[in-house]
């Protein structure tokens, strides 16, 4: 929401605000019967004393029975809140994932083993093929900084030597004697 326009957000938050006891329901039970309770029993109400019409419940009645008509047919159903509020939207779902790992200081990349733990289970639960899930990762320990002490490790070696050369060049322009240098590296 931070980046839509103005006016984007003020409807989106009016939408939320006229939302909000639907969607508590929902929150305390988010389940198909949480779901079914709420289009039975709560919409009910509204739908008779005329505060809900019927037409604005079209997009959810819509998704509701195809998530129900896929999940009698033993196929994975998410119900995108998004297509609800936005048909026409492309943009994919995004949910997060906190997780709390535990970190081995004693490795360059403290978080390693964890964020390897967390791309193999993604791999083997086979999420991209049956849900069309992608796993990203984000975050400032572990991730980002695993990922920077991976890229001073990877050019460590590279940049030691070169820095080295370069400070023997530096001697030598000052000295002009390769016994000075020696003497002065040595000492260093």
């Amino acid at each position: 929401m931070l980046f839509l326009p103005l006016h984007d957000v003020e409807s989106t938050t009016a939408q939320l605000t006229e939302a909000r006891p639907l969607i508590n329901d929902l929150a305390h039970d988010p389940s198909l019967t949480g779901l079914a309770n709420l289009l039975t029993s709560t919409l009910l109400l509204p739908l008779e004393i005329g505060r809900v019409k019927l037409s604005g419940l079209a997009p959810l009645l819509d998704h509701s029975a195809t998530v129900l008509d896929r999940v009698q047919e033993n196929q994975h159903a998410p119900l995108s809140w998004r297509a609800v509020a936005d048909p026409s939207t492309t943009l994919p779902a995004r949910s997060f994932i906190f997780v709390q790992a535990v970190l081995d200081y004693a490795s360059l990349k403290a978080g390693g083993s964890a964020t390897e733990l967390i791309r193999k289970t993604g791999t083997s639960l086979n999420l991209e093929a049956k849900y069309g899930v992608h796993i990203h990762l984000t975050g400032q320990q572990p991730p980002l900084a695993d990922d920077e002490f991976a890229s001073v490790q990877q050019g460590a070696a590279f940049n030691g030597i070169f820095m080295f050369l370069v400070v023997l060049g530096i001697l030598w322009l000052a000295f002009r004697s390769a016994k000075l240098v020696l003497d002065s590296t040595a000492a260093g």
